[in-house]
């Protein structure tokens, strides 16, 4: 599978790899530590295991967390790896454990797959945004024709999609699951608005290359008709009914978002470069939200030459005033592009040997159980010889070492 992900460098790997020993003591499940917690964190990134809940390397405890799904409360059982998730809570003195009070995820989009070119492209479109697929994409489906992502049908598959999105129609998946076949029965979207006509009681416009209209009877929340037809860049979430794939979408509801955050809270995102034009300045994108750099910002793993268009990396640092993040710290992440399956021969320090490739593990590990165990809590420390295993890595040039972005129990031991 064709991937349009672009691969950063592989500099950070050799590090986390020497630091992945006692973070990996921590996947196990069971409570977080007793470190004294720092300022309240918000904490954007992808699910990487259970047993509490992991994301960006830190183990979060939920025992006293609200979750929400698309804005409606949830419960963790509902959460996948994959997924991308706001954290809302502290993380403790020792940088690897936390206390999550607010859990939210979101679709980026929930529709009709319109184009499948993955075969080609590495991509799908769906609802007119194009959705990016990288080999460290997780594919579930609730559909029993379909079992790889790669046989999604257009016009017919219906998905929901997690990931990072840049706000235009472009969207980087962490996660697709495709929820059922023919019409889709619920549409959801986000993005920038443009090419608005019309006038308070109609009109139309786009959300990335999908026509989008509105009416009298469409429901407005955090917005007036009035600001939209005169806003510019403005941000908003689209929810609709059913969709067979003609035609232009009619709004049910039309939601503006923004980002809200104190200024001063402490934050950390993980995501896509998805604009550099003002890199020169000091400020590029990542997920579509604007990150500043100045002489402060440490780098780990790269430095500013190397943010680039669709590098994925890791922003750690403080809200400003116009909700912009100020980069203390950088570090730069890398994707699968080799995959090995097979029975476990020898298992060491965060490192497991499959015919004959030595895998080394590290915080930002994918753990999961698809046997029909199904355990949630799966994790390195569950790992026994004889296991089917299932890994995706990239080789890390600076220490030769094979890094798993995942790793998938895949069958029962024979």
């Amino acid at each position: 599978m064709k991937s349009l992900f672009k691969r950063p460098p592989l500099l950070l790997a050799g590090v986390l790899a020497g630091a992945a020993a006692a973070l990996l003591i921590g996947c196990s499940g069971g409570e977080s530590g007793t470190g004294i917690q720092a300022s309240n964190q918000t904490t954007v990134g992808e699910i990487t295991g259970f047993g509490s809940v992991y994301v960006n390397g830190v183990k979060f405890n939920t025992d006293q967390a609200s979750i929400s799904l698309d804005g409606i409360s949830s419960s963790e059982s509902n959460l996948s790896v994959g997924m991308v998730v706001t954290v809302v809570g502290s993380v403790n003195s020792d940088g690897i454990n936390g206390t999550a009070t607010a859990i939210s995820s979101r679709s980026e989009v929930e529709g009709l797959v319109l184009q499948n070119n993955i075969a080609n492209e590495g991509t799908i479109n769906v609802m007119g945004q194009t959705v990016n697929i990288s080999n460290d994409t997780n594919f579930k489906s609730e559909v029993g024709t379909i079992t790889t992502i790669d046989q999604l049908i257009a016009n017919d598959s219906v998905v929901e999609v997690s990931g990072y999105s840049d706000g235009q129609g472009n969207i980087y998946a962490t996660y697709v699951k495709a929820v059922e076949t023919g019409t889709a029965t619920e549409i959801k979207l986000h993005g920038v608005v443009t090419g608005l006509v019309g006038d308070e009681s109609s009109g139309t416009f786009k959300i990335g290359a999908l026509d989008v209209a509105y009416d009298a009877m469409t429901v407005f929340d955090g917005l007036t008709r009035q600001q939209l037809i005169s806003g510019s860049n403005l941000y908003v979430s689209v929810e609709s009914g059913n969709y067979s794939g003609a035609g232009t979408v009619l709004a049910s509801e039309i939601e503006r978002e923004s980002f809200t955050e104190e200024d001063g809270a402490n934050y950390e995102l993980e995501g896509i470069v998805t604009d550099i034009a003002n890199l020169a300045n000091g400020e590029f994108k990542v997920n579509g939200r604007s990150v500043k750099i100045d002489a402060g910002t440490a780098y780990d793993g790269g430095n500013q030459g190397n943010i680039q268009l669709e590098v994925k990396l890791e922003v750690e640092g403080k809200v400003q005033a116009d909700n912009s993040i100020l980069a203390d710290e950088i570090s730069f992440r890398a994707e699968s592009d080799t995959e090995i399956e097979g029975a476990v021969k020898s298992i060491g320090d965060n490192v497991l040997t499959i015919a004959g490739t030595i895998i080394t593990v590290n915080e930002f590990t994918k753990y999961e159980d698809e046997t029909d165990v199904n355990n949630r809590t799966f994790n390195f420390n569950d790992i026994t010889a004889g296991m089917m295993i299932e890994a995706k890595y990239y080789a890390d040039p600076e220490s030769g070492n094979n890094i798993a972005t995942s790793i998938e129990k895949v069958m029962l031991e024979p």
